[in-house]
């Protein structure tokens, strides 16, 4: 059962993605499936079997009509496929089943006889609010509305017209109509709502991608001021020492190709970027009380894998590590490209911990050794003239004290 829900799965997604382009957005995609669904099951399914039925109960009428609607969806995959466009055929598809279904319930002699067919005039708005718009849809349901009020005036007249079909086979054809009827549109619906909530597992993915869980769900529920101040956060500061003379002498592809691996290592770590440097936060924006002792262990982490690394052109690289603790204001920034943000002193002095350190070593601040220095060893560096601070005392994390 799996394995043929997995194949039925896998032929329904490649026809949905008949026509469509890799540059097409979600939504467009979506459309153009919908659609192309729509014109494939028309006339691959629902059409022959009228076309079949009507034909052996002498109604040519009624199976001319379904055969004109096949031809036009076949028209219609057909521009799809060569132009990548739907252009006009969601209102091409649309009229042309009114009229087909309406046409059809006149030449079966109105409601005793058509067997509810009429219901399949609600796929002319639906098509049209899938595949274009909801104000686009209205005008459609307003022309199935006059279609129903037409049909049900001129009903006494088009009964007496009706074609002779036995009562055993009419009863057959209706509960054959409402059960495709159903099914089609329980299938539409779902398809609809399976690639909507695709599309936004993508969207949520890449939001994920540039905000912190916690402010993406936020985010999500208005587009009012997110700023938050938190009293207890660490910042690490990560620059590769000699950078600049060292991608100079590099190719492109080998430097590319050695900041992925790097980058990549980071991003497995759960690690966000800040701002212009690489920056790890810790407490912010969900605060916890070892928001210190984390980042120090990552700090282990990340020197611990760099050493791992081999050369790039011949070089050795080091990076240069600093963290600082305090209070900072987060926020989000930006209206179309939204970036989540730490400001304060504390972001300050963590930069100035990274920049005046030593390659390969970690440097910490009087403030984050206070928090550390019960459960990791350090070595007191004393006091450096930091830009902007004045004199203070710092320190380099050596390891993690083994528990008592």
């Amino acid at each position: 059962m799996d394995q043929r829900r997995a194949r039925a799965s896998f032929w329904l997604d490649r026809a949905a993605e008949f026509g469509s382009l890799p540059t097409d957005t979600d939504e467009v995609r979506l459309k153009k499936a919908i659609l192309v669904l729509l014109m494939g099951t028309g006339a691959f399914v629902v059409e022959p079997l009228w076309i079949m039925a009507y034909y052996a109960l002498h109604v040519p009428a009624a199976a001319v009509l379904p055969l004109t609607f096949t031809w036009v969806s076949l028209i219609g995959l057909a521009y799809i496929d060569v132009t990548k466009r739907v252009g006009p055929f969601p209102y091409i598809l649309a009229g042309h089943n009114l009229f087909c279904v309406a046409a059809m319930h006149v030449a079966l002699g109105g409601f005793s006889g058509s067997s509810a067919i009429l219901l399949f005039a609600l796929f002319s708005p639906l098509g049209v609010l899938l595949c274009v718009g909801r104000k686009q849809a209205l005008p459609w349901l307003g022309l199935v509305v006059v279609v129903l009020l037409v049909a049900g005036l001129a009903d006494p007249a088009l009964a007496r017209s009706a074609p002779q079909i036995p009562r055993s086979i009419a009863t057959a054809f209706y509960v054959a109509n409402l059960t495709g009827f159903c099914l089609l549109l329980f299938f539409m619906i779902r398809y609809f709502v399976v690639e909507r909530d695709r599309a936004q597992a993508r969207s949520q993915q890449l939001l994920l991608n540039v905000l912190p869980r916690a402010i993406a769900e936020r985010l999500q529920w208005g587009p009012g001021v997110i700023a938050d101040r938190f009293e207890e956060v660490s910042i690490l500061f990560a620059d590769i020492e000699g950078f600049t003379p060292l991608s100079a002498n590099a190719s492109p592809e080998e430097m590319v190709t050695w900041l992925n691996g790097i980058y990549s290592k980071f991003d497995s770590l759960k690690i966000r970027t800040i701002g212009d440097n690489y920056i790890v936060a810790a407490g912010a924006p969900n605060p916890r009380p070892d928001h210190a002792e984390v980042l120090a262990r990552l700090a282990f982490d990340l020197c611990e894998y760099i050493q791992s690394c081999p050369p790039i052109n011949g070089h050795k690289v080091a990076f240069r590590l600093g963290i600082h603790s305090g209070p900072v204001i987060g926020g989000i920034i930006g209206r179309q490209k939204f970036q989540y943000d730490l400001w304060g002193d504390t972001v300050n002095v963590a930069s100035r911990m990274e920049s005046s350190g030593q390659p390969g070593r970690i440097q910490i601040s009087r403030a984050t050794y206070e928090r550390l220095c019960h459960r990791f060893e350090c070595t007191p560096r004393g006091t450096i003239e930091v830009k902007g601070k004045g004199e203070m005392e710092t320190w380099f994390l050596v390891s993690e004290m083994a528990p008592a």
